[in-house]
């Protein structure tokens, strides 16, 4: 994918009232700054913008643990969030830390006197609330403004000459490159954004990547040449204060807000992602003659079978390719005695497939009864298939589905592959001609995983999880024809 760089900027102005946060009236003005690349109108996971606010006057003076003040950053156009980052509620019902993550606050060059230094709490800010299929991050002050910038002889707000920002969804490593500078000279009150407050700056495993991955599929966005206001994915940032409860205590998704909205203006643009088109398309190059297979005549309840080949060429243009993790679906129409044989333990039930597919509700499929191999030698996992493919036929377990996933490097243009299958039919006389659906999800890239040996966990991913767009979904034409009785 080509970074297309986007710079921006927009002032939020917001007024709070005396009786919203016990002072009185001031404007608060934020700066916003995102740097964005160009996202497909159909991924789950395309990246979106990387995102600087800068604070510049004492627009949270009474913000506390107790008396909060959160900032909501809204996608439009139906846009959702594609991963999960925070969910407090959730997170020990799953066994992960989902708990909040801490976002640096720092003084960037040429902000302040040269003996000025960051004085805000490393727990000033947090993101409280990062929920896949939801539409909104929650970002949380908890300290006064009043207390950000440390003069030496005390502590004051932030102005416009002496401003603070802060930076998130970035991978952990750029986190840190660019922020443990600041922190080393106290210009920043932590070196990258973390769980961990107690860490330190070369306590590397405690960074965390926030990055900003969009789920395009329901959206209503339109790829470019269409008109910005209908092909750009913008934020609309509004302050509300608490209590938000729910932002904490919620662990599905839902709708907020519980809270007060404090009255705001916004002028300036919000964007945080360029949709493009990305074509992609399927062919078939030329095959043999329809085979005609074994005949289906035999004992009731029996099975007969047949193994078959297939050439297909998947190609994705605008340099997004096809790459590591995309998946190739086979399936035969409901109508039609067409099965693949799942594979089952000693008790006879379906064996669990979410070790190969990384997906739950996924089971074994017997031996080679789907694969593939590309002209490049890439390698295809065993098959498998979804638990909604599964059918009880004969006294035994089948599929009207099989799925392989793709293992090998990426190409950046097409993935072209020879397919083998074997079919199963029971013996019930009928002529059947053998005619499947093939679909192509395809992936973007091959990783997420930072090559930094400093940053190579999981939750430090240099990109968002690899995104699927459909690149092909189509009738295979006849393939074979199972012979029935005379």
């Amino acid at each position: 994918m080509t970074n297309q760089t986007i710079r921006l900027s927009k002032y939020l102005m917001a007024l709070f009232c005396c009786s919203l946060v016990g002072m009185p009236s001031v404007f608060a003005k934020i700066d916003v700054t995102t740097d964005a690349f160009p996202v497909s109108t159909s991924g789950n996971c395309e990246q979106g913008a990387l995102i600087f606010l800068e604070i510049s006057g004492n627009h949270f003076p009474m913000a506390s643990p107790e008396t909060p003040v959160y900032l909501k950053l809204q996608l439009d156009k139906e846009v959702k969030l594609g991963t999960t980052l925070v969910n407090v509620a959730q997170s020990e019902a799953l066994g992960l830390d989902l708990g909040p993550i801490f976002l640096p606050l720092y003084m960037p060059e040429n902000s302040g006197a040269i003996f000025d230094t960051l004085g805000a709490p490393a727990d000033t800010l947090s993101i409280v609330r990062w929920v896949a299929g939801e539409d909104s991050i929650w970002l949380r002050v908890q300290r006064p403004t009043t207390t950000w910038i440390d003069t030496g002889g005390g502590t004051e707000a932030p102005t416009s000459s002496t401003p603070v920002r802060t930076m998130f969804s970035a991978e952990a490593s750029r986190s840190w490159e660019t922020l443990s500078g600041f922190h080393t000279e106290g210009r920043a009150n932590l070196p990258f954004s973390t769980r961990d407050l107690s860490a330190g700056a070369n306590t590397f495993s405690a960074a965390i990547s926030t990055l900003l991955c969009l789920d395009m599929r329901e959206s209503g966005v339109r790829p470019q040449p269409a008109p910005s206001d209908e092909s750009i994915v913008n934020i609309e940032l509004t302050l509300w204060r608490g209590p938000l409860d729910g932002l904490t205590s919620e662990a599905d998704a839902v709708e907020f807000p519980q809270g007060l909205m404090v009255p705001a203006t916004v002028t300036g643009d919000t964007e945080v992602a360029s949709v493009v088109d990305i074509q992609c398309s399927g062919n078939w190059p030329l095959r043999d003659p329809v085979v005609t297979g074994p005949s289906t005549c035999g004992d009731p309840g029996g099975w007969v079978e047949q193994t078959q080949e297939f050439g297909f060429n998947v190609f994705c243009g605008s340099n997004r390719g096809v790459h590591h993790g995309s998946r190739f679906i086979l399936t035969w129409p409901e109508e039609e005695p067409l099965y693949f044989e799942v594979a089952v333990d000693g008790e006879g039930n379906p064996i669990d497939a979410s070790d190969v597919s990384g997906r739950a509700d996924t089971v074994r499929l017997a031996d080679a009864v789907f694969g593939g191999t590309t002209t490049s030698d890439g390698q295809f996992t065993a098959p498998y298939a979804e638990r909604d493919h599964l059918r009880q036929v004969n006294g035994r377990w089948m599929a009207k589905g099989a799925e392989i996933m793709y293992q090998g490097v990426g190409e950046s243009v097409e993935i072209s592959a020879d397919y083998s299958f074997t079919v199963s039919h029971p013996t019930n006389g009928e002529t059947t001609d053998v005619v499947g659906n093939m679909q192509v999800l395809a992936t973007g890239w091959d990783s997420s995983l930072d090559t930094d040996p400093r940053f190579s966990l999981p939750q430090q991913a240099i990109r968002c999880p690899p995104s699927y767009i459909e690149a092909f979904n189509g009738h295979t034409g006849d393939l074979a024809v199972f012979q029935g009785c005379e």
